[in-house]
């Protein structure tokens, strides 16, 4: 967390902070800028909302925002800590790893993105997905699962595309050829540290409990984003969706307006 405190911890609000918790003093208190247009808008990320913007009813937007990103951080620390030991990795391998991540982003991505920064809602997704990670590299998908719906409970693109790439990895690990398969001749024993040798060829199954209850929970996150075109025209979803994409975030969405090295550096990536 103290890296993400040295590379982030500028005054607030940060990016995008004070979008987010406007909107989320806003849910609390739907009196507060009741007549701005911005404030009383939908709420995409009525999760988030919930559980990050209770404080804004007793404290400043400000204060809100550094309690807001304690616990993100938080969340992306212990998440990196637990998937660099399920990994079998050095405790302070956490540290330096975490500080790549932040380069690689840092001078490395697409399309504007970022992790570590401000609080909002993809930050505390990030961190359960690194909590799903470290329980698919233990081959426990159905725990993973779970984690990756709750992130999508968060921020629907931040799970949904990791359920995405999880899926993709199962069958290509688990159902995939041969040489691409995890190996079945030893089984970790991971309560004793031991290994052991089995010629039982028990692969774990895609549809499971995990996966359904991960769904579940990833409608907390899909169901307000949708309900924001519920009730509009097909001509007024289009007119949305074209300034959002051409005008509002098109240094996300719209590749024709990344930069040319943009892709330089993230294909050297």
């Amino acid at each position: 967390m103290g890296v993400c405190f040295l590379y982030a911890g500028d005054a607030a609000p940060g990016v995008n902070e004070a979008h987010y918790f406007v909107k989320a003093k806003n849910f609390w208190q739907p009196d507060w800028c009741a007549n701005d247009l911005f404030a009383s808008s939908g709420k995409a990320h009525a999760t988030y909302y919930w559980w990050f913007g209770w404080p804004t009813r007793f404290l400043s937007l400000n204060v809100t925002a550094w309690i807001g990103r304690l616990v993100g951080w938080s969340l992306l620390a212990a998440g990196l800590l637990r998937l660099t030991q399920a990994m079998r990795m050095p405790p302070m391998s956490s540290v330096w790893v975490m500080v790549l991540w932040i380069l690689g982003i840092q001078h490395g991505n697409l399309a504007g993105e970022w992790v570590i920064g401000g609080i909002e809602a993809k930050v505390p997704a990030y961190g359960l997905v690194l909590f799903g990670l470290a329980e698919i590299v233990q081959r426990r998908w159905s725990r993973g699962w779970v984690w990756l719906g709750a992130a999508a409970g968060f921020h629907v693109l931040t799970g949904g595309w990791s359920v995405v790439a999880a899926a993709i990895a199962f069958w290509l690990t688990e159902r995939g050829p041969k040489r691409w398969r995890v190996s079945q001749s030893i089984a970790d024993d991971r309560s004793s540290g031991q290994e052991t040798a089995t010629g039982d060829d028990v692969r774990p199954a895609f549809f499971s409990r995990g996966l359904f209850l991960g769904g579940a929970l990833s409608l907390f996150g899909l169901i307000p984003a949708a309900a924001m075109s519920w009730g509009a025209t097909d001509a007024e979803q289009i007119s949305a969706a074209r300034i959002y994409a051409y005008f509002r975030i098109s240094h996300h969405l719209m590749p024709a307006a990344f930069h040319f090295d943009w892709y330089i550096r993230h294909s050297i990536l």
